[in-house]
């Protein structure tokens, strides 16, 4: 299958995978600790907004903030980790 992404766009998601191994390498943790992090708070509130009671009011504004955290910074952390289906 043929993907998407033009050559220089393939390379630049190689390079920033081989900078975060690297970085990895040498003792630097930060994006594995960054997307644990937002993974922690995105299945905490997840659960949250599931199970404990809530004003009827503020079921909006949960919604909103739970469909950018599973369709934002889920997706992204996924798809950076695992890559995305970008694929013709």
């Amino acid at each position: 299958m043929m993907s998407n992404l033009t050559e220089t766009e393939q390379k630049d998601v190689a390079d920033a995978r081989n900078r975060v191994a690297d970085a990895a390498a040498h003792g630097d943790h930060f994006v594995y600790l960054f997307a644990w992090f937002w993974s922690i708070v995105s299945a905490v509130y997840f659960f949250a907004v599931t199970f404990a009671p809530m004003p009827e009011k503020a079921a909006h504004f949960a919604d909103i903030i739970l469909g950018f955290l599973l369709g934002t910074a889920v997706a992204t952390i996924i798809g950076f980790f695992f890559g995305n289906s970008d694929k013709k």
